[in-house]
């Protein structure tokens, strides 16, 4: 998951970088490993990460021109 969101925010320009940690079917004990995981593995992540200037010209356009 760390890594998907990574290569988002390196390439587009996300602020803020919305999340949903729990779901309708999720137990307790499962929506809390979800946010303990956001804590400790992705939102460190995230802030160490540089993020997109602008949206590449080639994603927004469907390809290089």
């Amino acid at each position: 998951m760390t890594q998907k969101l990574l290569e988002l925010v390196r390439t587009f320009p996300v602020d803020p970088l919305l999340v949903r940690p729990q779901w309708p079917s999720m137990t307790n004990e499962e929506t809390l490993a979800a946010i303990e995981r956001l804590g400790r593995d992705v939102v460190p992540a995230l802030r160490a990460a540089q993020p997109a200037s602008g949206v590449p010209l080639a994603s927004a356009t469907g390809g290089d021109r």
